[in-house]
């Protein structure tokens, strides 16, 4: 099924690395943080993508590292599993449509610990929208664009 997804969006479903540049602000204080990430996404594995994130702040340098894995993959739905040393583990479940790629994580009570929204844009890029509870008391909006990074 991997496959028949790559024509509609390349973020996630082809193996490369990407760009995301963009700004969060954590709502309790009204701070606004700019972040960069670099992704390295894997190729198809035993029917599971793997994603390495390198992830830092540009006010202060503060970096860290996650890892997304995909899996059960079909047309328009997968599941995934973001890991973090920063945050802890998550499971989510993810949609696809022609427009977006969308996911819910999830927290071990089953509560929604995040959201994001990656709109695919007329030139291949993407813009994102996320919403996450880090902490009891720390929430976060995030804003920015994700694009490919030259072979």
């Amino acid at each position: 099924m991997v496959k028949a997804l790559a024509h509609r969006h390349r973020l996630i479903f082809e193996p490369g690395k990407w760009q995301s540049k963009g700004s969060m602000i954590i709502l309790k204080t009204a701070a606004l943080v700019h972040f960069e990430i670099l992704w390295d996404i894997s190729p198809v594995r035993n029917g599971s993508i793997t994603c390495y994130q390198q992830a830092r702040l540009l006010e202060n340098e503060e970096s860290w590292q996650s890892q997304l894995t995909f899996y059960d993959i079909e047309q328009n739905s997968f599941s995934m599993i973001l890991a973090s040393p920063l945050n802890g583990r998550f499971a989510g479940k993810g949609i696809i449509t022609d427009a977006d790629i969308c996911w819910k994580l999830y927290d071990e009570d089953g509560s929604i610990m995040g959201k994001s929204t990656f709109m695919l844009d007329e030139d291949g890029n993407y813009t994102v929208n996320a919403a996450y509870q880090l902490q009891v008391t720390s929430q976060i909006s995030v804003g920015g664009r994700v694009i490919p990074l030259a072979s």
